[in-house]
Order: C-alpha cells, then sequence, then structure tokens
C-alpha cells in the first residue's frame, strides 16, 4: 500500500512540470493571438433561399423556398442562349423555371391555381419582370445557377454581377419565341430571389376595361397588361404618362431594349384600348385628345 502511494506521488511530480509549460504556453497565445470578437456586422448572414409567393387580393402566402444547394439538386437542363448585355452566346446550365412552378402548384386548390396566368421575377435590387404564365409554359425559361464548378462550361463574366440565381429565356435556341409579341430582354432578372404566382386581373384590375364588347380595345387591353405595364403603369393601377403613351400606340415606340414591335393591327388595337379606358376614367392623368380607331396611323394623343 505504501509502495502505490510512494509511484502515484512520482507521477504527480513529473506531471506537474508539465502542466505549467503547457499552461504557459496557452498564455503566450492567447496574449498573441487575440480571439476575434463576433458582431452584427462581421456575423455571417443566412443561406441564399429563393422564395416562392402565391398573391392574390393584396395578401401573399410564402409557398416553398429553396437554398442554393436545394435548387441544385434538382434535375438540370442547359442551352446556349444571347447573353442580353454581351451580345454573345453563353452556356447556361439550371433548372427549368416552369419545374418550380409545378412543385409550388400543387399546394394550391385548382380552383387557385386555375387563376394563376401571370409570373413575376423579383431581382434583390428591386428588378421586376411580368412574365405571361403561358410563355413559361410554352417555352423552356431557366433559372440559370452561378457555380464555381469547372464542368459548368459557364464564363465567370457571364455570371458577374448577376447571380446566384439568373432567369434566362430561350430566344436562340427557340426563335419562334421572338414571335410572340413579348418584351424579352426584360425577362432577363439578375440576383433573382422572389417569384410570385398571381393574376393580371388580381394585380392590375384597375387598368381592366369595365365595358367589354369592343375586340379591338380587348386586344390593346392584353397588349397593353403584357407589355406595357412595367413602364406605363403607375403603381400597378393606372395608365402612366398617357399622353406618351398615346402618341406611341399611333405611331412608332422610341428606339429602346426589350420593345414589342407594333404592326397597324396592333397600333389600332392599343388605340383603341387607350380611348376606351379614357372613357372610362376621366382624370387629369389621361387628358389627352381621344381618336377613332382609323386614325391612329396620321395622328396621336396630345398630352
Amino acid at each position: 500500500m505504501l509502495r502505490e502511494k510512494k509511484r502515484l506521488t512520482w507521477c504527480f511530480s513529473l506531471l506537474l512540470p508539465i502542466v505549467a509549460v503547457v499552461a504557459l504556453v496557452i498564455g503566450v497565445l492567447g496574449r498573441s493571438w487575440p480571439v476575434r470578437e463576433v458582431s452584427a456586422a462581421n456575423e455571417p448572414t443566412g443561406p441564399f433561399r429563393l422564395v416562392a409567393v402565391w398573391a392574390e387580393a393584396g395578401l401573399n402566402q410564402d409557398l416553398k423556398s429553396w437554398t442554393l444547394s436545394e435548387l441544385s439538386k434538382f434535375k438540370k437542363t442547359e442551352s446556349r442562349e444571347r447573353d442580353p448585355n454581351s451580345g454573345k452566346l453563353v452556356k447556361w446550365k439550371g433548372v427549368l423555371l416552369s419545374h418550380l412552378i409545378d412543385k409550388v402548384l400543387v399546394d394550391l386548390s385548382p380552383e387557385n391555381r386555375a387563376h394563376i396566368d401571370l409570373v413575376v421575377l423579383k431581382g434583390g435590387a428591386g428588378n421586376r419582370a411580368l412574365i405571361p404564365r403561358a410563355m413559361i409554359t410554352k417555352y423552356p425559361v431557366m433559372l440559370a445557377l452561378q457555380t464555381s464548378t469547372p464542368d459548368s462550361g459557364m464564363p465567370d463574366l457571364a455570371f458577374q454581377n448577376r447571380g446566384p440565381v439568373y432567369s434566362v429565356i430561350p430566344w436562340s435556341t427557340k426563335p419562334k419565341i421572338l414571335d410572340e409579341g413579348l418584351p424579352l430582354e426584360n425577362y432577363f432578372v439578375s440576383n433573382l430571389e422572389r417569384i410570385e404566382l398571381t393574376s393580371y386581373k388580381d394585380r392590375f384590375s384597375s387598368l381592366f376595361l369595365k365595358r367589354r364588347t369592343d375586340p379591338s380595345a380587348m386586344r390593346g387591353e392584353k397588349l397593353f397588361v403584357q407589355n406595357c405595364i412595367g413602364c406605363h403603369a403607375d403603381g400597378d393601377t393606372k395608365v402612366y404618362q398617357f399622353g406618351q403613351v398615346g402618341s406611341t400606340a399611333a405611331a412608332e415606340h422610341p428606339a429602346m431594349k426589350a420593345v414589342l414591335k407594333l404592326g397597324e393591327k396592333e397600333k389600332k388595337s392599343l388605340v383603341s384600348y387607350l380611348n376606351a379606358y379614357k372613357a372610362e376614367n376621366p382624370e387629369p392623368s389621361t387628358s389627352g385628345t381621344l381618336l377613332k380607331p382609323a386614325e391612329s396611323a396620321q395622328k396621336s394623343f396630345v398630352q
């Protein structure tokens, strides 16, 4: 028993110097490499999430959301489409927007699903695109995903200031989309964060005519709602710069990207709609001279 106590005492006497040396080293390192303080300013932000929302009657209901990692697990698609910025063909790789929408719609009733005819893509900088749902169903609109892996085949510059999710329209591989008469360049949305599923009627109810008996005005209404709202609807509630829009409808749109090319029939339809809209909304914002559809090629609205 005495022999065991002596052996333990001897072991402790050997360990004490070692413990003292370790403590000294830790103290020196602690002074040399101070621990970095974590504050709200340098805390890492949460992971990116793409959110899908159902918007109706002024209410928004979150349906699903995905991290970049979750999006990358979906079935991939790729295509070579012209970059709207550089004009060069770029190989994009990502997931189909229609695939995500189908996953979201299962949470809605058949009645609510039937009402959805508008998809709004919103970017982090406040940019947005108003895309007819029918176009997304008809054509393979892609959500390109930013990736650092070399097998993507995508040049780094193609995603400069546009990622991690960027909507890409198949206007090179599906040239028939150019005949749809839609502002396709507006549909390329950088830093995409939000997908809203809604309807034109719900979101832009005040822009729809009450009197719905004139076929030409109905065609013009559809053209205006699908193509002109982005620039010429003030707060999505009324026609903005009414006289300017009327002049454009009767003549030619100023040169700019992403503009609808109007034939004579489309011009007359837009004029018919604007005339009917002004008659139903006699406010200062719609001041201007009313036209007859037949006069659209010779005259224009006056602000």
